[in-house]
């Protein structure tokens, strides 16, 4: 037989043992280490936050008053000069119309602000400076470094300058203030919540409502990391707000699991020398004259509201397994490319195993969608490598299914667009450059091999009508549609072409899946009533098998043309 349970021989569940020993080993060590143990009738404490290892332990700053109207500017400037780890009395609109700075000199020091779920509000009087070029009149709430001499209340302005440095004309602060666990709310106006002078600052689980950014500083300023920070439309509909808004250069920059809403920005980075970008999720990205930029495992939902995700100057940037949704209108693409002939530096752009989106909407799927990149303006230097990039296709009604599909779809301006033209028939991993003197294509990884011959044809399965959870299009009901599928190889031979008919309905939209005899290959497509084509397209296809989504005026995002085309499937090919 076996021994009784430990509850069997007690009546004492075994978690509540556990949890029991667990109590008295802790009691033990707090009496054992701190003199003067209240008695046990002596009343509970009430809890605060525990400080990260190194910090000093948390100070409830009480007497800030969260009714939405009192200026707590001058309560917190005294909580903060006293240093260590201060935390709001919790939930509340804490008014903040006075300027607050950290100045106390110790490039060493590092204050800790905890909101504790409260929300700091800009007000109206709070001061403006220079050095944010990008907007002078944005009116700022926490100085870290910066002397609270420099504040001129008359002129409502603040000189931030080397003379005005806390830690001196030789020496910065690589971390002063650290922000956390709460919100910033702008009022839909001009205002900033941190303007940083050659210190990094440390925001996490911050909420930025109707403001222009969280962050920004002056001078040389290292080690700014942001995670868990979010950017929301508020009162105002500011579409200029920005996490992080870079207006002199800085070093190991880390934005960590962010989020912004649909137009606003996660970073705009100037002359930013070291970053990591990890799992933003829809937030833009401006990139200028930038090194060393990594930005990976993102979510770029370029289709709400149909903007660019990234826009590239005079900047080197890996993107890595980042999924880019393209947008709906046909031309914005998610990545844009633009650099200044004229300048001396160029931008060199490199995509590892990044995924271009077609996200299909049940109730109108018949829209044409963006490229995945777009050079507009190119320099001599300018480099686009790619390395194992696909394309899926997916439905707002399975939102989790991403299945292969064709693309991706890179465009060019002038010579560098005649260059990407054929890029899907170079290889998996190609690069465009005009490093040989003139815009072209080299393969960077195994080109794709030609068979003897012309290509065998594809395989066309049997097209079903779209159920409607796949996308509603514009092809008219109960009529039968031929389809005709072949392949051009990378030495430019046509297969013959397959081909197959369907009768549509009132979805008026048809799946098709295709399977290549090799990729990456070029897929030509027909469509017509009867025995002639009247339409046709061409997709690039970086994988064999691809889903297919014909809506009436475009098939996966990409237009139909008329007539037959340069090649005509009904016509055996020929060599």
């Amino acid at each position: 037989m076996s021994a009784p349970r430990a509850s069997d021989r007690t009546g004492v569940p075994r978690r509540a043992v556990l949890g029991g020993l667990g109590a008295a080993a802790a009691a033990l060590l707090t009496a054992c280490t701190r003199a003067g143990a209240p008695e046990p009738t002596s009343p509970v404490p009430t809890p605060t936050p525990t400080p990260t290892p190194g910090e000093a332990p948390a100070r409830l700053a009480a007497d800030l008053v969260g009714d939405g109207t009192t200026d707590n500017g001058p309560a917190l400037q005294r909580h903060l000069d006293a240093g260590g780890h201060v935390v709001l009395p919790g939930p509340g609109d804490y008014l903040v119309d006075t300027p607050v700075f950290l100045d106390g000199g110790d490039p060493h020091a590092r204050v800790v602000l905890d909101l504790a779920g409260g929300t700091l509000v800009a007000g109206d009087h709070l001061p403006t400076s220079e050095v944010f070029r990008p907007d002078p009149t944005t009116r700022w709430l926490l100085w870290p470094n910066t002397l609270r001499s420099a504040w001129d209340a008359g002129a409502g302005t603040v000189d931030v300058a080397v003379g005005t440095r806390a830690t001196g004309d030789a020496v910065g602060a690589l971390q002063t203030l650290a922000v956390r666990d709460g919100t910033f709310d702008g009022r839909g106006t001009a205002a900033g919540l941190v303007l940083a002078h050659r210190t990094g600052t440390e925001l996490t689980n911050i909420t930025m409502v109707g403001a222009r950014a969280l962050v920004t500083w002056h001078d040389y300023s290292d080690g700014t990391r942001l995670t868990g920070c979010h950017a929301r439309h508020g009162e105002g509909e500011r579409r200029d707000g920005a996490l992080l808004e870079q207006v002199a250069p800085g070093d190991g920059l880390v934005i960590s699991g962010c989020k912004a809403d649909a137009g606003l920005f996660t970073a705009r980075l100037r002359r930013c020398r070291g970053a990591v970008v990890d799992a933003n999720v829809t937030g833009r990205l401006e990139l200028d004259r930038c090194s060393g930029v990594l930005v990976q495992g993102g979510h770029q939902e370029c289709s709400i509201g149909d903007h660019t995700a990234v826009v590239v100057r005079r900047s080197q940037v890996t993107f890595r397994q980042t999924a880019f949704y393209c947008a709906r209108d046909g031309s914005t693409p998610a990545i844009l490319v633009d650099d200044d002939p004229a300048e001396p530096d160029a931008s060199q752009v490199r995509l590892d195993a990044c995924i271009e989106v077609h996200l299909h909407d049940a109730r109108d799927a018949d829209a044409a969608h963006g490229p995945l990149l777009h050079v507009a303006s190119a320099h001599d230097l300018t480099e686009v490598r790619a390395e194992d990039v696909r394309a899926v296709s997916v439905d707002t009604a399975d939102p989790g299914t991403w299945v292969g599909t064709a693309g991706p779809r890179l465009t060019g301006a002038g010579p560098v667009g005649e260059a990407v033209q054929g890029v899907a028939l170079v290889a998996r991993g190609f690069t465009v450059s005009r490093r040989t003197g003139t815009w072209g294509a080299e393969a960077t990884s195994a080109t794709a091999v030609a068979a003897p011959g012309a290509p065998p044809a594809p395989t066309l399965a049997k097209p079903a009508p779209a159920d409607g959870r796949d996308g509603r299009g514009s092809l008219r009901a109960r009529r039968e549609h031929t389809y005709w599928a072949a392949v051009r190889d990378a030495d430019g031979r046509v297969s013959p072409a397959a081909r197959t008919t369907v009768r549509t309905t009132a979805t008026g939209a048809v799946r098709l899946t295709v399977t290549l005899p090799a990729a990456p290959a070029a897929l030509l497509l027909w469509r017509g009533e009867g025995d002639r084509p009247g339409r046709h397209t061409d997709l690039p296809c970086a994988v064999r098998q691809v889903r297919l989504l014909d809506a009436g005026e475009h098939v996966e995002g990409v237009g139909w043309s008329d007539g037959v085309g340069p090649v005509d499937p009904t016509t055996p090919p020929t060599g």
